[in-house]
């Protein structure tokens, strides 16, 4: 990692209906150490290749949080808001318990732990 990032903190929430559509949000300090927020909603599918395990989410929202010198981060960013697509694979490990890896464009890839309550 090069001087300019940070680790990036992350906590979000998300409700995914019965019909596997998403909806959620997240606050997070981005990797120039601004505080963010991610706004979305999205469809998650299950049972991917027929393994109940394996999931693939994708969706779809509003960034905000990347300003000052680091508005050009981010693609098309009017005021601090960007719009953004994440596609994302998962791994049940229990009914309630998966991790999962998701794709931000040409930045990143996160990787997360998610619990359902």
């Amino acid at each position: 990692m090069d001087a300019e990032h940070r680790h990036v903190v992350l906590l979000g929430l998300e409700r995914i209906a019965s019909d596997g559509s998403a909806i959620g949000g997240a606050l997070f300090s981005n990797s120039f150490g601004q505080l963010s927020a991610y706004a979305y909603y999205g469809h998650e599918w299950d049972e991917l290749l027929g393994t109940d395990s394996l999931y693939f989410k994708l969706c779809g929202g509003i960034i905000y949080g990347y300003r000052g010198r680091f508005k050009n981060k981010v693609p098309l960013n009017v005021g601090g808001f960007s719009p953004a697509i994440i596609p994302a694979v998962g791994w049940r490990l229990t009914p309630r318990d998966a991790i999962q890896a998701a794709v931000l464009g040409k930045a990143g890839v996160t990787f997360s732990y998610n619990r359902r309550f």
